[in-house]
């Protein structure tokens, strides 16, 4: 009820200002941004529910939208950069500089093709 009633009391400028250097691209550095349909919180898709008003929305409710799909990307600049190219040396280097030598040496493996689950 906190968080809610903070962001409702928000300024509305302030936080679309504060969008305005949102990425929209497909890298870390330019990672589009969109709302995640969890059926939880969000149970189609906001096109469908602009399309059937009458049927998602409560009349004369104010809206706010967000999404929490890539929420870590803004953080990605405290990281130490890699190429989007990588090879796997690279990758063993870039975790051990992130993650320390202990830790850092277990996350390549954790990332193997043979372990990545595919549809």
């Amino acid at each position: 009820a906190e968080r809610l009633a903070c962001m409702e009391s928000a300024d509305a400028s302030l936080l679309n200002s504060l969008t305005s250097t949102v990425p929209l691209d497909d890298t870390f550095q330019t990672d589009a941004y969109a709302p995640v349909v969890d059926n939880v919180y969000l149970k189609d898709s906001l096109m469908n529910y602009l399309y059937d008003s009458k049927k998602h929305l409560t009349p004369n409710i104010t809206i706010m939208l967000g999404t929490n799909l890539d929420e870590g990307t803004e953080f990605m600049s405290l990281t130490p950069s890699i190429a989007c190219n990588a090879s796997a040396r690279d990758f063993a280097s870039w975790s051990n500089h992130f993650y320390g030598g202990t830790l850092g040496g277990q996350v390549p493996d954790l990332y193997s093709p043979e372990k990545l689950e595919r549809p």
